[in-house]
Order: structure tokens, then C-alpha cells, then sequence
């Protein structure tokens, strides 16, 4: 399991020198002001909205997280991705 985590992080490493795509970040993340804060308003948008025909407010509530932290920093984010890989990494499922 150990050697799964430490293979799945080297393997990954690199993604933390990439920039955002132009494919969904900026909807998702550089342009989404629905992220900017976490406070009870913002909360409750998460659960009470779609973008893209997507109803996802976990993942709402990670990328503001990350954006309390990082701003538009996309190496903060992929380092999220990459952590999240690594604890799938030691899942049986």
C-alpha cells in the first residue's frame, strides 16, 4: 500500500509545475465568484446551485478552500489533486 501511495505521488509530481487548462478551470475556478468566500451565504449557494449541469457542492466547497488558500494559484490546486490521488491510491475500491 505504502509503495502505491509513494509511486502514485512521484508519478504525479510534475503536474504541480502546470498551469490551469482551458478547458473547465475557468468556469470551475478562475472566473467562478461563487468560490471567493466561504461564509453562510456562500454554503448555501453550493447546494442550491448547478454550473455546467453539475450539482456538486462538495467540490464546491474544496475549491473554495483552496482559494482561501491559494487564491488563483494553480499549483495549490493540483497539489489537492494530488494528495486526493494518493489517498485513493490506498483505498481497496
Amino acid at each position: 500500500m505504502g509503495l502505491s501511495v509513494l509511486l502514485t505521488f512521484l508519478v504525479y509530481l510534475p503536474v504541480l509545475n502546470n498551469d490551469f487548462v482551458n478547458w473547465d478551470d475557468p468556469l470551475y475556478i478562475q472566473y467562478n465568484p461563487m468560490i471567493r468566500n466561504i461564509d453562510r451565504a456562500s454554503l448555501a449557494s453550493y447546494f442550491d446551485t448547478s454550473r455546467a449541469n453539475y450539482w456538486i457542492p462538495l467540490t464546491w466547497f474544496s475549491l473554495s478552500m483552496d482559494y482561501q488558500l491559494g487564491r488563483l494559484n494553480p499549483s495549490l490546486y493540483h497539489m489537492h489533486s494530488l494528495l486526493l490521488h494518493c489517498v485513493k491510491g490506498t483505498s481497496k475500491y
